[in-house]
């Protein structure tokens, strides 16, 4: 069991963002799994929308962008919610706290910040000083949830939590249901 309250005497330096091992136990492999079913599921839905629904053309690598991203989020989600369910956070405040965790991601994802990590600090700290301004949520579970978006994202970017690679029957799940009709699935 991690000891989520160690991360509140964290500061938002590189050496702590690439260090893992507070998280690394907060959940399960099933975890993940059901974080990668549920992008699956999403993405699903996209293609549903985009490209049966609007007609739009999308190449394999834009699908496996886009299904990577949807994984990404999920991954993100379930270290959030792990570590809110941890803290006994509930209610309209866990809303407020993931959506600051999606911000920190949002930001730390733009190619002028990505490569340089040594800039996430600054950035880290203007989030944090925001929300502590803007908000009436715990400074401390403020500081928390950036810490573990950037861990996550950080891992997912450069480290060990890479996202598994998708296969053709992922990236075309159109294709499943033209199967299905001529008999051949």
């Amino acid at each position: 069991m991690p000891d989520l309250e160690r991360l509140e005497d964290l500061e938002f330096y590189p050496e702590a963002i690439a260090d893992f091992s507070e998280l690394e136990d907060l959940i399960t492999p099933w975890h993940l799994e059901l974080a990668k079913e549920r992008a699956d599921k999403r993405f699903r839905s996209f293609i549903q929308a985009e490209v049966i629904k609007k007609g739009v053309k999308l190449s394999s690598f834009d699908r496996e962008e886009a299904l990577k991203k949807f994984r990404a989020w999920a991954y993100l989600d379930a270290y959030v919610d792990a570590a809110l369910t941890r803290l006994g956070i509930k209610g309209n405040a866990r809303r407020g706290y993931r959506r600051i965790a999606h911000e920190a991601v949002k930001i730390l994802r733009r190619d002028s910040v990505r490569e340089f990590i040594d800039l996430w600090t600054r950035f880290l700290y203007g989030l944090y000083t925001k929300w502590i301004n803007l908000s009436d949520l715990d400074p401390d579970v403020i500081k928390i949830m950036l810490i573990i978006a950037a861990k996550v994202y950080y891992q997912i970017e450069f480290g060990k939590l890479k996202l598994p690679e998708p296969s053709k029957r992922e990236l075309y799940p159109e294709l499943e249901e033209v199967v299905r009709s001529h008999g051949r699935g």
